[in-house]
């Protein structure tokens, strides 16, 4: 097991500002993990956590407080809310907490999720080839607003 102790240990030569924690498709819906690391690594940490659309405002808030910045789907591998509830879900976490959503998807996979979702995105970052961050537009933007 690779710690995070074992991580600021290593990472002691360097000038670390901070960093994002990615929950692990293995870790599924369970917080205890980010919330600990994001704790045990300081506030220059964010987390990226995976949730089921049905996690209520006040859970939400509450990762907000912890650190968390965003919502993963793992449409490669699975185990995160299914992808029918991105679009809702993406405008509801930017409304609420301003967090983006981050896709993990099959690069050859991307052009056929940019067709559906483009819609609703303000922007979209790819990197590694399938890492995919989007910030959602929110609802009042999509009404003729701004934010």
């Amino acid at each position: 097991m690779f710690t995070c102790e074992d991580y600021l240990a290593r990472m002691k030569g360097y000038r670390l500002a901070g960093g994002a924690v990615v929950s692990g498709s293995f870790q599924a819906y369970d917080q205890s993990y980010l919330i600990d690391a994001l704790k045990n690594l300081g506030p220059g940490f964010v987390g990226v956590t995976q949730l089921p659309a049905s996690a209520s405002d006040e859970e939400l808030l509450r990762l907000n407080g912890a650190g968390v910045r965003a919502v993963r789907f793992n449409l490669k591998r699975g185990g995160s809310e299914d992808i029918r509830h991105l679009e809702k879900f993406a405008r509801r976490v930017y409304d609420l907490a301003r967090w983006h959503v981050e896709l993990y998807v099959d690069a050859v996979s991307w052009g056929t999720c940019m067709r559906r979702w483009s819609a609703c995105l303000l922007s979209a970052s790819i990197t590694w080839g399938c890492q995919v961050t989007v910030f959602p537009c929110s609802s009042s933007w999509q009404n003729g607003g701004y934010g």
